[in-house]
């Protein structure tokens, strides 16, 4: 007997929902036109430090994006052009590139070398020129990217124009894969697309390689800011053995804080991608990765024996599958399940190197991450593009259309590390009850569940989602129903108890309906952080939505918007919102102050402290000036206070004022980079001050600061009652009364170690301290 449920489409008004609407992968949200455009590839810097840039497309129309002091201010084409360049003995300098697709308005080149006045020029030591500027004592500035071994920006000497010699380098040499590979800090480079030097002598460097990302440093390194967009037609994955605490894009890795306000919750650790050690990973070619039907835009983050693997689609899901191992933070190519004979879209160029013709099963066999023509293999006659989805076991479910699903199974890791698939170890998966065509598919193995969507008037489209439970024990009865973008959805993701819907120009609203019996909970759509509705793109992906339910019960939902280049986040509560912890009610106050006050850090992004002048939010956690007279001040309730801060050998000076009242001259200028004290006043009278940092000369920082309330001198000490054993036992840590004691393993008072509440403190750790 064949048995299903329908709920039909509803048109009453949906319950109002309980989120927030947050992003990832922008510096900017979209709402009063600020945001960073989706590409540059060209930039230059003015004397002021203004850059301007120029790229072949942005969804939202900012192809001449112009930035300034770490905002967006303007989109005016003025040329800008990293290619070519005067110098100041009016020389005229050239990259000269060949373009890899120039008959589909792609930018990628292969660099020639460079000429001066139409003559070709030898540089020492240099490998794939990108950029050119020039630097204000006048030597050439050279940014050396691509595939090369550098990821650096080189100076050179042209005095003599025919013999130019390199003088110095500016970043880490490797670039990205330095160091910790894959690891970001300010000074390691990839995909350098334009360089410039500001009068001051800072230096700017916008890097594209699938996303955009602008620098300016000082002469030594440090950063002053960053602006980004990391993404153009992705969306991103959360990490399931983290609880979402990383989440991934395609060549993205962030942790999150969700206790920071939205847009500010994702922070990127890491970039994945490695095109020196791996030229060939699609991840790192336009034409494979953004071209046509942009062939890779959505990851899955899966752990199969322990080993984490990234399983990538593209805008029509599966044209081909790409399978990553990771090496570390770098992602390595470990398979391709090609599902479609073309393979590519909109370009005179063919990929994976060494292909054979038709669909195959690709698999690092050598571990080089490198494609030879002898790791192909064939594919299964069953093969037909759609969309994808990975189950806990490592068998990858495929839309199957009229035919139903099929599965590739899971058949272990290879030596190498790779996962491994196989045409002739595939399952055929019956259709549930009522079902024409699958077009998109979903299994979760815990609950036995399986989602199915119905294809609509096309594969791009779906008409009715059924909810299948205990499917692998043989029920094929299911709970159906439409979803509310009608004939336009076309996305399905599932997570706990719900299922997310969503539409190709419903502009990045998401309809909510229940695992249980499909019915419609609500709809979550952009809120004014990101300019509402109205500055929202389409969804452009068939696997434009991925979901996750926190281990708290909160829902994220991550939704592609490439229209101002980001990742859309939705933080759904469905029991109500985030509980606000009451405050416990403390002891009655006493007209003595208690013996010591508390000490309470205030970070530098806090609000209460007032910053005049110019200052830099630094990516590594502080606040930094070189701007003469410019200020930092705090105003707090308590009896001492302390600056935090950083020295550097180019640390400089400034003066501190209590009250209005100068105090002391303080130094940043050192080797210990890392936050410590830089100044400290005790004995203020209890009630409210306020601490200023005066910039003087150099860079001053400002990690933090620190106050101690109440009153800071001690109360007498009680007249202890005399025990009944001439030795007591000692109370634990944290009880009886009298005096506090607390052993921290630094002078900065970071890092408590022990505490001791008792009518006598004695500390003596000798040679077993606990630090």
């Amino acid at each position: 007997m064949t048995l299903g449920i329908m709920i039909p489409s509803q048109t009453v008004e949906a319950a109002a929902l309980n989120y927030k609407t947050s992003w990832i992968g922008n510096s900017f949200g979209g709402a009063n036109g600020k945001w960073v455009q989706n590409f540059f590839i060209h930039m230059n810097t003015k004397p002021d430090g203004t850059c301007n840039t120029w790229s072949h497309w942005d969804e939202g129309g900012k192809t001449c994006g112009v930035y300034k002091d770490g905002d967006v201010i303007g989109n005016q084409d003025v040329g800008a052009n990293s290619l070519k360049v005067t110098d100041k003995s009016g020389r005229n300098w050239e990259i000269v590139v060949q373009y890899t697709d120039p008959n589909h308005n792609e930018y990628d080149f292969i660099p020639q070398g460079i000429k001066c006045n139409g003559n070709w020029v030898t540089f020492p030591d240099l490998y794939q020129p990108t950029a050119l500027a020039v630097a204000n004592d006048g030597t050439l500035m050279v940014a050396d990217s691509q595939t090369g071994p550098r990821q650096q920006i080189l100076f050179y000497d042209v005095s003599n124009w025919s013999s130019p010699s390199l003088v110095k380098t500016f970043g880490d040499y490797g670039g990205i894969a330095s160091g910790t590979p894959g690891e970001v800090k300010p000074t390691k480079f990839w995909g350098i697309r334009g360089i410039g030097m500001d009068s001051s002598g800072n230096i700017y460097v916008a890097m594209s390689e699938m996303g955009s990302v602008l620098r300016k440093l000082t002469p030594q390194g440090s950063q002053v800011w960053e602006l980004f967009d990391h993404f153009f037609v992705d969306v991103v994955s959360p990490d399931p053995s983290t609880d979402a605490l990383d989440v991934w894009g395609i060549q993205e890795h962030y942790k999150m804080d969700y206790s920071k306000d939205s847009g500010r919750e994702a922070t990127l650790v890491s970039y994945t991608l490695d095109r020196h050690k791996y030229p060939n990973d699609p991840r790192g070619l336009t034409f494979v990765k953004q071209q046509g039907e942009h062939g890779m835009t959505s990851p899955q983050i899966v752990y199969l024996q322990g080993k984490k693997f990234m399983f990538v689609g593209g805008m029509f899901a599966s044209n081909f599958i790409n399978i990553y191992r990771f090496d570390g933070e770098i992602a390595v190519p470990a398979g391709v399940i090609m599902q479609w004979e073309h393979g590519l879209f909109n370009t005179d160029l063919t990929w994976p190197p060494n292909r054979p013709s038709g669909t195959f099963i690709w698999r690092d066999v050598n571990g080089d991450g490198d494609y030879q023509s002898n790791e192909y293999f064939s594919n299964t006659s069953e093969v037909r593009p759609g969309p994808f989805w990975v189950d806990v076991d490592g068998n990858i479910w495929m839309a199957y259309g009229a035919s139903g699903m099929f599965k590739y199974n899971f058949q272990g890791i290879d030596s190498k590390g790779n996962p491994i698939y196989q045409a002739d170890k595939i399952s055929v998966m019956q259709k549930p009850n009522g079902v024409n065509k699958v077009a998109r598919v979903w299994y979760d193995k815990a609950s036995d569940t399986l989602v199915v969507a119905d294809e609509g008037s096309d594969m791009r489209h779906i008409s009715k989602v059924h909810i299948c439970k205990n499917y692998m024990s043989g029920n094929r009865n299911t709970v159906s129903f439409t979803p509310g973008a009608a004939d336009d959805a076309e996305c399905v993701a599932v997570a706990g108890d719900y299922v997310f819907t969503g539409g190709w120009e419903e502009r990045g609203r998401i309809w909510v309906n229940k695992v249980s019996d499909g019915s419609l909970v609500g709809i979550l759509e952009p809120g004014s952080e990101v300019g509402g509705v109205n500055e929202t793109g389409w969804i452009d992906i068939l696997t434009g939505i991925t979901a996750h339910k926190k281990s708290d019960g909160e829902y994220l939902i991550f939704v592609e918007e490439d229209y101002k280049g980001k990742v859309l986040m939705y933080r759904w509560w469905p029991d109500g919102p985030v509980p606000t912890p009451t405050p416990t009610q403390g002891p009655t106050p006493t007209p003595t102050p208690p013996p010591d006050g508390t000490t309470i850090t205030v970070e530098d992004t806090d609000s209460s402290i007032t910053y005049t002048g110019t200052w830099s939010a630094h990516s590594n956690g502080w606040h930094e000036s070189e701007t003469a007279n410019s200020t930092a001040s705090f105003t707090f309730n308590g009896t001492s206070v302390s600056l935090l801060g950083e020295q550097y050998s180019w640390g400089g000076n400034g003066d501190i004022y209590i009250d209005n009242v100068f105090d002391s001259n303080v130094s940043f200028n050192g080797s210990d980079n890392s936050k410590h004290v830089v100044y400290s006043k005790t004995g203020l009278s209890s009630g409210s001050h306020t601490i200023k940092l005066v910039v003087k000369s150099g860079w001053n920082y400002v990690d933090a600061f620190r106050y101690t309330t109440g009153n800071s001198t001690p109360a007498p000490t009680p007249t202890p009652t005399p025990a009944p054993t001439p030795t007591p036992t000692p109370p634990p840590a944290g009880t009886g009364d009298g005096l506090k004691g607390e052993y921290y393993d630094n002078m900065d008072f970071t890092n408590l170690k022990v505490t001791r509440v008792d009518q006598t403190v004695n500390f003596d750790w000798g040679n077993g301290s606990p630090d």
